[in-house]
């Protein structure tokens, strides 16, 4: 069997994910490609090609050009919001909760899924990539520079990102493109030369020790960078070359009203408490609550499941740093929810002392008690 047609065979048992996405900044409508096909989805042929599998997901590569594509089109705000349907013109944008998805694909007419950009997906995309120009940013800071002439972009997942999407998602510094390079599998590459090259292992073995590592978890200005970059591209940072290419839509789709917490769920109020050390305190903030514990695992975990309606509160007060908490609360205000230190001071954060020892993520309704109850008999 010659190599096309085993290739022919192979792609025809592949499940078809949605690699590259176009959306018209005029229609909002996407076409799209799927990995080892060359047709666009509105190409003749497109449909019995992708017949057998159906179309059934979007590729991590694939996700970071929809975003940028929907950034690109008026359809993301720079705060990573996604609009309604009246507010970018396109029943695409959909009502999911309180929050809008966008739609890519349609398949279930076929018996296949509906594919959508959620809102979630923007903020996880968010967290990962503010986390990635923070630490692009600390290097420049370590170098003294304000711009980057060249950008290699290591790992096999960097082989298949395009740069301009990467740029308008300010997943990376502004640059050239065409400057903008990947190097592949940088680190099966650097083993193999290890293992076959004495001379370069010397070489490799020098450089190493001459290499200077930054700790982001405790660099001062790591915060402040990833909070920038949390915006779509950035927030302060103007990126001059990427604006000479492309022209990002300003509207925003915040429409400045309170968010609105919808009625709990449960009977009783749910504390989240640490799965291995519960805090006698909490235990007993339970019980003058009529409250129920649920365990669970890391904070992060614990103040989302407040916004996610698993649990009411949660109230901590063994220790932390701002970097445990700042991106959940940012979340868990933007939900609508109370948030402070347990004395009722606000949670501030960007300080010089990083350390922030306690807080509270709860409903509104319950703050009040949750504060009576610490001022009263404290949280020893």
């Amino acid at each position: 069997m010659s190599p096309a047609k085993i290739w022919d065979r192979i792609w025809a048992l592949l499940p078809a994910l949605t690699h590259w996405t176009e959306i018209d900044p005029v229609t909002k409508d996407p076409r799209f490609r799927v990995i080892g096909l060359d047709l666009w989805s509105d190409d003749p042929g497109f449909a019995q090609a992708v017949a057998q599998t159906g179309v059934t997901g979007i590729c991590g590569s694939g996700i970071i050009e929809a975003v940028a594509e929907m950034r690109m089109a008026g359809l993301l705000d720079p705060s990573g919001l996604i609009g309604s349907a009246e507010q970018t013109g396109t029943p695409r944008c959909e009502a999911e909760g309180r929050t809008h998805a966008y739609l890519i694909h349609d398949g279930s007419a076929e018996g296949g899924p509906r594919i959508t950009v959620t809102q979630g997906d923007i903020r996880a995309i968010q967290l990962a990539k503010s986390a990635l120009y923070a630490g692009a940013r600390l290097l420049m800071d370590e170098r003294g520079a304000d711009r980057v002439d060249r950008i290699v972009l290591a790992g096999a997942f960097g082989a298949h990102i395009s740069p301009k999407h990467a740029m308008v998602l300010g997943m990376i510094p502004d640059a050239p493109l065409d400057k903008v390079t990947s190097a592949g599998n940088a680190a099966g590459t650097g083993a193999r030369i290890a293992l076959l090259n004495t001379e370069a292992r010397s070489l490799i073995e020098e450089t190493v020790r001459a290499i200077h590592k930054v700790e982001t978890a405790i660099e001062p200005r790591f915060q402040e960078h990833f909070v920038n970059a949390s915006a779509i591209p950035n927030a302060v940072e103007p990126f001059p070359i990427l604006n000479s290419i492309v022209t990002l839509p300003t509207e925003t789709f915040n429409t400045g009203d309170a968010p609105v917490v919808p009625p709990r769920t449960s009977e009783k109020p749910r504390i989240a408490v640490s799965r291995s050390r519960p805090p006698a305190f909490v235990q007993a903030l339970a019980e003058e609550m009529g409250a129920e514990l649920v365990p669970m695992g890391s904070a992060g975990v614990k103040m989302m499941s407040v916004v996610r309606d698993v649990a009411d509160a949660y109230v901590h007060a063994g220790g932390q740093y701002e970097w445990d908490s700042a991106a959940p609360v940012a979340v868990a205000r933007a939900a609508g929810l109370f948030t402070s230190r347990v004395n009722g001071d606000e949670l501030v954060y960007n300080q010089d002392d990083v350390y922030l020892p306690d807080l509270i993520v709860c409903r509104p309704e319950l703050s009040e008690q949750i504060l009576a109850f610490i001022a009263e008999h404290g949280t020893d």
